[in-house]
């Protein structure tokens, strides 16, 4: 198993950092420059999927050449100093499905109270053909196709942030601490690690990682962080319920899949918050349990609405939908660790679950108490 690298010095304070509460991770970047093909080479060898990682897309590539363009003249008088003359931006100032017609805005002072702007290039872009129509008359021009090509070429620390720390983060089930610093429970450490060791193939993005310990005094902060996370996020499934409830057609496979199997990600979530933090979210995972019912009972009945409008019969008989509530259970719970399913169960079964209890025979009281 693949182990978490952190600040030596945090290693002193914590003699078993397998015992603490997991890990405060922030990251932080400065001039990174890499290609899609080099960063999918390190997500590779990080044990990380590389089709996450898209291709750089032309127009892309230009708007933010564009946007990050910025030239500065100065100007040197007679007795020495030097003061600012002119300052250079651009600006895409026609968009169609053609072109980009860029232009490069000049703002320059003549005198103490006298300034002028004017556009002082024009590029144009050919989106079609991907290459420069007008390629431009000045040095400017020069500057500001030298930085679109480096942004159609290489990949930014912004880039790396989205494309690669944060889903990996989401997958560790990390919740913000504040703005940029997020706490990553102790279960989720072979995942950390693997974003680590991607991260180690990136010049200049570092991924700084501290280990929390247990007992210093941030169990009751992360726990009330760890609570509203997993509140925000129940909340956020609860307005896409109410959506399904407002329309007038059936769900589509793809949103219904999407938010079950979100459903059984915020379970894991809230057992492994448990687990870390020694707290209990009972309230939340029944709450959890209910919002599924009500999707559930949502998708099969607009379903139904459907069907009918077409004129065709009932979609499912009730003992077919009772056997298409039992396949969806049974496919959630095969997807629960047996600590999960041993957890769940003690939440939702009347009777007591003896310890020693097999494994196989707890998921199948677990799918009967689901389906009860």
């Amino acid at each position: 198993m693949s182990q978490v690298r952190t600040d030596q010095q945090a290693d002193a304070l914590l003699a078993h950092l397998a015992q603490g509460l997991g890990f405060q991770v922030w990251g932080k970047f400065r001039s990174v420059a890499i290609t899609p093909d080099s960063l999918r080479l390190a997500c590779t060898a990080a044990g990380i999927d590389p089709t996450s990682i898209p291709d750089i897309k032309p127009d892309t590539a230009v708007a933010r050449g564009v946007r990050d363009f910025a030239h500065t003249e100065t100007v040197e008088s007679a007795d020495g100093t030097i003061s600012e003359r002119a300052r250079c931006r651009a600006e895409i100032v026609k968009r169609s499905s053609d072109v980009l017609v860029i232009g490069i805005l000049r703002h320059e002072r003549l005198a103490s109270s006298r300034v002028r702007k004017e556009q002082s290039d024009t590029l144009v872009w050919n989106r079609v053909t991907r290459c420069w129509d007008d390629p431009g008359q000045t040095e400017h021009a020069d500057l500001l196709r030298a930085k679109v090509q480096h942004a159609m070429t290489y990949l930014d620390g912004n880039d790396i942030r989205m494309l690669i720390v944060k889903p990996a983060l989401s997958r560790c089930g990390a919740f913000t601490i504040k703005d940029g610093v997020y706490f990553v429970p102790r279960g989720a450490s072979e995942e950390l690690s693997k974003l680590q060791r991607c991260l180690a193939e990136v010049e200049g993005y570092a991924l700084c990682v501290g280990g929390l310990p247990a007992g210093a005094g941030f169990e009751a902060p992360l726990a009330e962080d760890a609570r509203a996370s997993l509140t925000n996020d129940l909340d956020a499934l609860l307005q896409q319920i109410e959506g399904w409830e407002a329309m007038a057609r059936r769900v589509s496979s793809s949103s219904q899949e999407t938010v079950l199997n979100r459903f059984a990600e915020l379970q894991q979530l809230a057992s492994s918050y448990e687990d870390a933090l020694q707290i209990s979210l009972e309230d939340l995972q029944e709450k959890l349990v209910l919002m599924q019912t009500r999707a559930q009972d949502v998708i099969e009945l607009r379903e139904e609405e459907a069907s009918a409008k077409e004129g065709k019969p009932k979609a499912l008989t009730e003992e077919e939908k009772a056997a298409a509530r039992t396949q969806t259970i049974y496919s959630q719970v095969g997807k629960m660790s047996d600590d999960e399913v041993s957890d769940m169960l003690d939440l939702l079964s009347d009777e007591d679950v003896l310890p020693d209890t097999p494994a196989d025979e707890k998921r199948a009281l677990l799918i009967a108490a689901l389906g009860a």
